[in-house]
């Protein structure tokens, strides 16, 4: 399993911008930004061999705003880094994210743009409008998407249009509509997914949601529909439930699938959750209830900050009626400075018998900070 860490990846949705909006605020209060990171990926069957490796070098403003993002990554056959990708950054006076160029190391070694990405917000810095340019290199052409973004005067979304690029016309077209409305308290109610139908121009129902809460806000019953073209009705299809304990914290989900021919609800996958308060540790347990055999234990470990220090993954042995001690556990280590900053983030998995009954490392990144002035 291949992980690597901050490196921002130009994906078409808001989702990215917050979240790297959210990463600047958590350095700017530990005094520290984030300038590089470096990532190294191992082939344990060949002794340690390097398989992979990768470093970013990141630039910020006097706004500790990232003004760019250099990528290098290993070439195995002349054995030294070489350019990958870069990411150049525009804001406006309010630092929000306007534009977003990446630029590829071609095979020609020159730098070849490829997609050019401009956002629009409103006064209330919400983000409208994602317009999405890029070069598609097997068509050889450049494509136009872009998503549309409408909130109502409480700052919620409550609908997003997507538009896709046709290569044959070279046009672009409506894809995805999603509509949603919210309670007084601005929990999410419903969401709707439609469709664009090109033949009669007209949006088509696709999948319905609508979300349940309890007296302390907290989500309780997701239920899923999905729309029957043929019979025009909303057909049942997913149900899932939260059970909490009385200090809120989730105990359960439940994943309940709708049986179309026997018209009956099924259990299908169960998620225990479980506390240990003085090591600050969550278990989770996910269990196929539909043959009571495919288990699977998340285990989560945190420090007195709350950040994860240690994330395990094991599945049931049937054979042993256990937990997984060789092939198949996997786990997640990480550090941080005295500032909370994370440093490192190491993937680890249990070697088999033939490798020595151990933990083989897998890759791992390492962050490096500069002080803010």
């Amino acid at each position: 399993m291949k992980i690597v860490i901050l490196y921002i990846f130009l994906v078409f949705s808001s989702a990215s911008i917050l979240q790297r909006q959210d990463r600047l605020s958590q350095t700017n209060l530990s005094k520290t930004i984030l300038d590089s990171t470096y990532y190294w990926e191992w082939d344990v069957t060949r002794g340690y061999e390097l398989r992979d490796k990768s470093r970013c070098i990141i630039k910020h403003d006097i706004d500790n705003n990232i003004l760019s993002e250099l990528d290098y990554k290993w070439d195995r056959v002349s054995k030294i880094m070489m350019y990958d990708k870069e990411l150049d950054y525009s804001y406006d006076s309010k630092n929000n994210s306007t534009r977003i160029i990446t630029k590829y190391w071609n095979e020609n070694y020159r730098w070849e743009d490829r997609d050019d990405r401009t956002l629009k917000y409103n006064s209330k810095n919400n983000l409208i409008n994602d317009k999405h340019i890029q070069w598609l290199i097997k068509d050889k052409i450049w494509t136009n998407a872009q998503i549309t973004f409408v909130y109502d005067i409480d700052g919620n979304m409550t609908s997003k249009v997507i538009q896709d690029w046709d290569v044959t016309l070279k046009a672009s077209f409506n894809s995805e509509k999603y509509v949603f409305t919210y309670d007084v308290k601005r929990n999410k109610l419903s969401e709707l997914k439609q469709k664009w139908d090109k033949a009669t121009s007209t949006w088509v129902n696709s999948i319905k949601q609508t979300f349940t809460y309890d007296i302390h806000n907290s989500l309780s019953k997701e239920f899923t529909k999905y729309w029957d073209n043929k019979t025009k009705k909303w057909i049942n299809d997913l149900l899932e439930t939260y059970t909490y304990d009385t200090n809120n914290k989730l105990l359960k989900r439940l994943l309940i699938i709708w049986n179309a021919k026997t018209q009956i609800w099924k259990k299908y996958i169960e998620r225990t959750y479980t506390y240990n308060v003085s090591t600050n540790t969550t278990y989770e347990i996910e269990q196929h209830l539909t043959d009571f055999k495919d288990k699977l234990k998340n285990t989560n470990a945190y420090d007195s900050k709350k950040n994860i220090l240690n994330y395990t993954q094991q599945r049931w042995d049937n054979t042993k009626n256990d937990w997984e001690d060789d092939e198949g556990v996997y786990q997640l280590r990480c550090t941080y400075d005295a500032s909370n900053n994370k440093i490192s983030e190491v993937t680890q998995y249990w070697g088999s018998r033939e490798l020595s009954s151990k933990w083989l490392y897998k890759d791992s990144t390492h962050f490096y900070y500069s002080i803010i002035p």
